[in-house]
């Protein structure tokens, strides 16, 4: 109130004097603000450093004498920038600082405030979606309801109506289609931006009855009454034994063979086994009868077959056996059907396998050198009857001990056998026309056993023929030389 009265009583001139003094003031206090802000930028200074923002703004305020405020919760040690700056101002250090850092900064009367700098919003980019029709059907023409249409990589799908129809929205104009439907097999699209597109599904299945091979005729194994076991190629090679016995045994539990201790690991011998148990017919033999291409071939021939030329195997075991071969077949039948060449272009196949057998000898636990002395020695072996013979099995103790003691200790058990690296190869030509076929095998087997100097080496060729004289006849010859 009293300011004001004073105010009032000053005359105009007075007035408009300190009006014109008073703005002349505020103008000076800025334009030394800005002066000030820039001599504080304005200042020269060296940063060759990478380390943290935190050491970098301390090394600034040595250099200038300028104080920087920060808050410790928003800029640490963690902050990083690499600096190679010689005789540059503080303003284009500070920039550079920004440009690396996540940081900005401001000018405050003679303090540099650093604070974090936002980080920029990122703009996704929203695509547009764009529908797709269209229609499922079999190879017939004839739709398809319930198929499921689904984006590869993802869960959205539809299924397709009581017609057969589709529409499914899409992003992605590089998106891909899985069309799938029971009994039928699955197809996959690729959508580059059509709005239609239609599919048509094939059949996933064959109408391929299973059969079985009785080495005179084939027949539906739904009206086949005995008791049967059969094994196609693939089911044969996934398995390397050595012989084509003991991989029977594998593939089927039922085809047992005897473990014989006279022959051990004889790579040679030909081992009994059984299918049905010991017969009452051929003198209690336990050995089936072996039907290779339908002609009746020795144990020791399908031993030796090459996997490779065997297409299907069948193991008959019952009496229902008995109908087709006699008492002969009382043990069951090995049925054998080799691999027949195909009609078309020249085809080579090649096949090499190698295989390992290890003796292993860690059931037995013998007694070694030192424990077998000592054995004999609590049996009573070293004692003599009178001092004279005392003095002679002391003799004989003492030699045997310092021969141990000078390290021989024979692993007996060890010296007969080694470690076996056996190798096969295998060789198959065919080809010719639907009337004419021609087949050549070859194969080398180098079989090692793990006893020393046990093993064989077999070399098999084969040609094979086949031609059609009218629909209903075909003949086959087969020339082997082993």
């Amino acid at each position: 109130m009293k300011k004001n009265l004073m105010w009032r009583c000053m005359s105009p001139t007075i007035r408009k004097t300190l009006l014109v003094m008073k703005l002349s003031f505020i103008l000076i206090l800025v334009g030394s603000l800005q002066l000030s802000a820039s001599v504080l930028l304005g200042q020269q200074v060296s940063v060759q450093a990478k380390t943290s923002l935190v050491d970098v703004l301390e090394d600034l305020n040595n250099q200038t004498g300028t104080y920087f405020m920060y808050n410790v919760n928003e800029i640490d040690d963690e902050i990083e920038v690499q600096l190679d700056m010689e005789d540059a101002s503080l303003e284009e250090v500070l920039n550079e600082i920004c440009q690396q850092a996540p940081v900005k900064y401001e000018i405050v009367e003679d303090f540099v405030i650093i604070t974090k700098q936002d980080p920029v919003p990122v703009i996704e980019e929203v695509q547009e979606k764009k529908e797709l029709k269209g229609r499922v059907t079999d190879k017939y023409g004839e739709p398809l309801p319930g198929v499921s249409v689904v984006i590869k990589g993802s869960t959205t799908g539809v299924a397709t109506d009581i017609n057969g129809n589709y529409t499914l929205e899409l992003e992605d104009k590089n998106a891909v289609l899985i069309f799938s439907f029971v009994g039928m097999l699955p197809q996959e699209r690729n959508y580059t931006g059509q709005m239609v597109l239609n599919v048509t599904l094939l059949s996933s299945t064959e109408g391929l009855d299973e059969v079985v091979v009785t080495g005179y005729f084939n027949k539906g194994k739904t009206g086949f009454a005995g008791a049967v076991s059969t094994f196609k190629q693939e089911d044969i090679q996934k398995i390397s034994t050595g012989n084509m016995l003991t991989t029977l045994s594998v593939l089927d539990a039922g085809f047992r063979i005897q473990e014989s201790n006279t022959q051990g690991s004889n790579p040679n011998a030909v081992p009994d086994f059984t299918i049905r148990g010991r017969g009452s017919f051929q003198n209690e033999s336990t050995q089936p009868i072996f039907i290779v291409d339908g002609f009746q071939n020795t144990a020791e021939y399908v031993m030796d077959l090459d996997p490779n030329r065997i297409k299907s195997m069948s193991i008959l075991k019952d009496a229902a056996a008995t109908i087709l071969y006699g008492s002969r077949a009382g043990n069951g039948v090995v049925v054998i059907e080799t691999v027949a060449p195909k009609a078309g272009e020249l085809r080579v196949t090649y096949d090499f396998r190698p295989n390992f057998s290890f003796p292993d000898l860690s059931d037995y636990n013998l007694m070694d050198a030192r424990e077998k002395l000592e054995f004999e020695k609590l049996a009573g072996l070293y004692e003599g009857s009178d001092a004279e013979d005392q003095i002679e099995k002391n003799r004989l103790y003492n030699d045997k001990y310092k021969i141990i003691q000078e390290g021989v200790d024979t692993y007996w058990l060890s010296q007969p056998v080694q470690n076996s690296v056996s190798q096969s190869h295998s060789l198959y030509v065919e080809g010719g026309v639907d009337k004419v076929r021609y087949g050549i095998d070859a194969s080398y087997r180098n079989n090692r056993g793990v006893i020393k100097d046990s093993g064989n080496d077999k070399f098999d060729l084969g040609f094979k023929l086949i031609y059609r004289i009218a629909d209903k006849i075909t003949i086959q010859n087969y020339a082997s030389f082993s």
